[in-house]
């Protein structure tokens, strides 16, 4: 179990962009409708009733009561029952809506209610761009396709490396905050800029910890006798098994090469080896793990065993390559 130590590193990036929804801010035509009732029955039509020709439509902007109609003996309207003067505003802005007078239009109400309008006149036409949600959209993907994730990991990697922590690589994550769009959505303005915090985030567990487990578990396998010249912890891999739950908890695993070798203990080796002649001195020594050779070399010539003063041997440790 370690302490898993997490770093974080937070860039602010903006994007900006054309605006590319449009807004007409023109004037509403305006005008009047005679509104005829052909049902026997009196009718009364709220205020924002729709009055339709050719899909251009107008809205009523006051209450409206219809007298009912009276019929022919076959059932045909005498359009008897009518109000005239009812104020109608077109419902979008636009040159467009500027008709001529003497129109029939279709009530939102029934067939058997219709109107007929005046001129409708007043209405302009000025075009201006707004901001629509997939202009923010747009530029948002475009903060998030344009930053440099490998940048960040590398600066997490040589932080935590600074501090005498081994990242666990795959532990690295970004994650894009405080997501902004100026102007909002549906106000006037010719370019739109999104905003983004960008937070990315690294974990990572003590190397001198990492050293000791690795040592232990190393000099475990190589046995007795034996010393570790490297834990292979520059080039470890920690990888992780599980995403972070509750409580931060990462399992990972660790795979590293350790490099070992004859332990160089002079004292240890001379106390093994005092008084016993050259075959026997080999054979100890050979016993150590790792130990490939050995070679006892007397002086003067006539000396056929080790002194039992230590402090009379001498112990040289000679590499394989160097052999």
């Amino acid at each position: 179990t370690f302490e898993l130590t997490t770093k974080t590193v937070t860039k602010n990036e903006s994007k900006q962009g054309p605006a590319t929804g449009e807004k007409n801010k023109g004037a509403k035509a305006s005008g009047t409708m005679t509104i005829i009732n052909c049902t026997d029955d009196d009718i009364t039509l709220p205020v924002g009733t729709q009055f339709t020709n050719n899909g251009f439509t107008f809205l009523s902007t006051v209450v409206a009561v219809v007298p009912g109609s009276t019929f022919t003996s076959n059932g045909d309207c005498y359009k008897n029952g009518k109000i005239s003067g009812i104020a109608v505003t077109a419902n979008t802005a636009g040159q467009d809506y500027n008709l001529s007078a003497d129109r029939t239009y279709q009530s939102s109400v029934s067939g058997r209610i219709y109107g007929v309008g005046s001129a409708m006149i007043g209405g302009t036409t000025e075009i201006v761009k707004i901001v629509q949600a997939s202009d923010c959209e747009s530029l948002q993907n475009a903060i998030n396709a344009g930053t440099n994730a490998d940048a960040a990991k590398q600066d997490l990697t040589a932080q935590l490396k600074k501090e005498g922590i081994t990242p666990i690589i795959d532990t690295f994550k970004a994650d894009t905050t405080n997501v902004t769009c100026e102007p909002a959505v549906g106000q006037e303005s010719p370019t739109v800029t999104a905003k983004a915090t960008l937070t990315y985030t690294m974990s990572g567990v003590s190397t001198e910890s990492l050293n000791q487990l690795i040592t232990k578990e190393a000099l475990k396998q190589a046995g007795d006798g034996q010393t570790l010249v490297s834990t292979g912890i520059d080039n470890a891999s920690l990888t992780r098994e599980n995403q972070l739950s509750s409580g931060s908890v990462v399992n990972f695993d660790l795979k590293t090469t350790a490099v070992s070798g004859v332990k160089q203990d002079e004292q240890l080796i001379k106390s093994q080896i005092v008084g016993k002649n050259a075959r026997e001195t080999s054979e100890t020594l050979k016993k150590i793990n790792g130990v490939q050779d050995v070679v006892v070399s007397y002086s003067p010539f006539w000396v056929n065993k080790n002194p039992n003063n230590p402090a009379k041997i001498t112990v040289k440790f000679i590499p394989k390559d160097e052999k």
